[in-house]
């Protein structure tokens, strides 16, 4: 029969006691450590989620910036387009205005010995006809004989036209026989023969009112246009009497014969 020592017995519980004890710390210090770890962790996450959130909002920030952008080059594209409309509208204005203002050169030129430049009448369109040189011989009138009117015609670029239609006839009606209507010849000159009847007033000081009409072809309507010009008129010359030199006195400008008019000359070439 064997007898258990009870000091020894309490010794030996108290030794595991105490390693219990140790062992229970120790689960406490790794249970304290894991919630520091997990603690940190969480912490570490919440930091993640906040620069998460941060960069989803600069990614917000530039999307919008990126549509702004797109939105404003748009508009500024739209804003090129239309620029660029205007400015070929421009250059067509411009173009058309250069076009016009630069005449064509016209269809059958021939450039004359004296420098003159002559084109035929069909070649005048979009031009006008116009009469820049008129004479008459003799001048001025001082009988009812036979008058010689000369008449150059050019159109409004400077050309001389031949092949222009010239009709001349006196007002008031009857002044003058019907003339015969003639083509101007490659100066562009035409001359025409009238004839005074006794209705024409020989004196100092009168005229007759001549019409003149120019056309580009007989009958023609649209292309033809109109001046009048004045003819002198003048009392007869005296005749020379018996023992006298012969001589006759000049008429009122100065000069016998034929005499020579610019169309501006206010009185020789007017528009009607």
């Amino acid at each position: 029969m064997s007898f258990c020592d009870p000091q020894a017995e309490a010794k030996g519980a108290a030794v595991n006691a105490a390693k219990a004890a140790n062992e229970a710390a120790e689960r406490a210090r790794e249970s304290k450590a894991g919630a520091t770890g997990a603690q940190g962790s969480a912490v570490a996450a919440s930091s993640a989620s906040a620069e998460a959130k941060g960069g989803a909002a600069a990614a917000s920030s530039a999307s919008t910036e990126a549509k702004d952008a797109a939105a404003a080059a748009r508009g500024a594209s739209a804003e090129a387009k239309d620029v660029a409309a205007a400015a070929e509208k421009l250059l067509a204005r411009i173009r058309a205005a250069v076009g016009r203002a630069m005449p064509r050169r016209p269809i059958g030129v021939q450039r004359l010995a004296n420098g003159r430049v002559s084109i035929p009448v069909g070649s005048v369109n979009p031009a006008h006809l116009k009469i820049v040189e008129v004479s008459f011989s003799p001048d001025p009138l001082r009988s009812h004989q036979p008058v010689t009117a000369s008449f150059r015609v050019k159109d409004t670029r400077g050309f001389v036209v031949r092949d222009a239609l010239v009709y001349v006839f006196g007002l008031p009606e009857g002044n003058f026989l019907p003339a015969e209507e003639k083509r101007t010849n490659p100066e562009g000159l035409v001359q025409i023969v009238l004839r005074p009847t006794s209705k024409v007033v020989l004196k100092d000081g009168a005229h007759v009112v001549l019409f003149v009409r120019r056309a580009t072809r007989p009958t023609s309507c649209l292309r033809a246009s109109r001046h009048v010009a004045l003819f002198d008129c003048a009392s007869p010359l005296p005749t020379a009497r018996p023992g006298s030199s012969g001589r006759l006195s000049r008429s009122r400008n100065g000069q016998r014969g034929a005499g020579r008019r610019s169309a501006d000359d206010p009185c020789v070439a007017r528009p009607y």
